[in-house]
């Protein structure tokens, strides 16, 4: 009985042992030596836009994931002033982690954001601290590291280099004096230009989303010469006979308008774009008539129209980019959708950027107001003023402060394509209905019913602009 108890003793004593010498083998620390550098891309890194970065600089980041680690255990790496790079192993990254690894590890470079990275349980996303895919381009890579001992260290090495896509276009502004040199001021929306973005990194591989095309593109100031423009290109420009509009959207004044035609545009190229300050109004603007609202003027005509008869242009909810189509599937594609989904939110203050008046407009202009309570609001100022049928233009007629206004019924799209035109006419507001989801107020106007209404948020309505006082 004393030998066996002594065996067990012996036996203790060696699994203590190799247990100390495992957790002192785990306390050693990781050191980092991975290189990374950007490669040769296509005819956008050669066109003369400037649109492509080439160079990392002082305080970029690259993010490295390794196969099968979780994407929560991964290496930030930050640019320092000499060239060199400092490393920061995020999610309690250990060597245990990487020996058991495919020795394979995934870069991705974003030039002009820096995302905040989310873990979603089964990978991680890449957000803006405002919650929004990044749409703009990226740089990936991919290559292999080896984990070797070296005295009281594990040093992790390897080399890699990341590129952008071949399957972007780009557009560029040059800055001229102060105009076109500043982040997000500017967005770009073209015919057949679809933004993308990487989502994240799942599965040992990172993820992509691509909005409909005509989204907006955000500008990004490309150090300190312009604004660049990033997205992928469809195959309707492959064909010279189609013509392509161009709107660029400006956060301090309204929107200006180009369309190409005869050209075509290929995956891999780049446009410089020019004169943009000489280029048409978007829209025309229309003259006000006070109604008596303590708030705001009234447009004569709708957004995107040129006389009060006018139909003009329709929206869905949250978007800038008219559109005809009125699905669900077209409106999970757009902008609108990524920024608001289900969320409750008016469109004013931060949020004033996806009012599709302002947009087109510029400040001070913008859609009408509605609130939860009845009563309250522009829209249900209009509701309650003294209004008639015009059964010859097919449109109501609102009077106040012996001025008046005329809303034609321009129908809207909806999964059915445009219904009830020249018979009803739905008029945005800025408020979303908090009862339901993807619901917000509308005015409703017929020959037989007039409501303060609700709409879905992917049917495409009209806009009656109106101007604060």
């Amino acid at each position: 009985m004393k030998k066996i108890f002594l065996i067990l003793l012996a036996s203790a004593m060696v699994f203590s042992c190799s247990k100390e010498s495992l957790n002192k083998e785990s306390r050693k620390k990781l050191v980092f030596d991975i290189q990374v550098s950007q490669g040769g891309n296509s005819a956008v890194g050669s066109a003369p836009t400037k649109a492509l970065k080439t160079g990392f600089e002082e305080g970029d980041k690259v993010y490295i994931f390794f196969e099968d680690v979780l994407p929560t255990k991964h290496l930030t790496l930050t640019r320092q002033a000499g060239g060199s790079w400092t490393y920061e192993p995020e999610g309690e990254l250990d060597v245990e982690d990487l020996t058991a690894s495919g020795k394979n590890m995934h870069a991705i470079f974003f030039p002009f954001e820096q995302p905040v990275i989310q873990n979603d349980g089964t990978g991680v996303s890449f957000k803006t601290n405002s919650g929004l895919f990044i749409y703009t381009y990226n740089m990936v890579g991919k290559g292999l590291y080896t984990v070797e001992e070296d005295g009281d260290s594990f040093v992790v090495s390897g080399e890699l280099t990341v590129s952008s896509s071949d399957d972007y276009v780009q557009f560029f502004i040059d800055r001229e004096d102060e105009n076109y040199a500043q982040d997000k001021q500017y967005r770009l929306s073209v015919e057949g230009i679809k933004p993308v973005t990487c989502t994240g990194f799942y599965d040992n591989g990172f993820t992509y989303k691509e909005l409909a095309a005509g989204q907006p593109l955000w500008g990004y100031m490309y150090l300190d010469e312009g604004v660049s423009f990033t997205g992928v290109v469809d195959n309707s420009w492959s064909d010279a006979s189609k013509s392509h509009t161009a709107y660029l959207f400006n956060i301090k004044a309204a929107a200006k308008k180009k369309v190409f035609t005869g050209k075509t545009l290929a995956a891999g190229k780049a446009i410089r774009l020019t004169n943009v300050d000489s280029w048409d109004a978007a829209v025309q603007t229309p003259e006000t008539v006070d109604l008596g609202c303590e708030t705001c003027f009234w447009g004569t005509f709708n957004l995107g129209a040129t006389d009060v008869l006018g139909k003009g242009m329709y929206f869905s909810w949250g978007n800038i980019v008219p559109s005809t189509d009125g699905t669900e599937e077209y409106y999970s594609k757009t902008l609108g959708y990524e920024v608001f989904g289900n969320r409750k939110v008016s469109l004013k203050d931060e949020y004033a950027i996806y009012d599709a008046a302002t947009a087109f407009l510029g400040p001070g202009w913008r859609m009408m107001t509605k609130v939860f309570s009845y009563n309250n609001g522009e829209l249900d100022f209009l509701y309650n003023l003294p209004h008639s049928w015009d059964t010859g233009k097919k449109a109501m007629v609102f009077t106040g402060n012996e001025q008046s206004i005329t809303l034609p019924a321009a129908g809207n799209y909806n999964q059915d394509g445009l219904i009830a035109e020249n018979v009803y006419g739905w008029y945005r507001s800025s408020e979303a209905y908090p009862g339901v989801e993807y619901k917000s107020y509308t005015l409703m106007i017929s020959s037989s019913q007039y409501e303060r209404y609700t709409a879905l948020y992917n049917y495409c309505q009209s806009i009656r602009p109106v101007k604060d006082k």
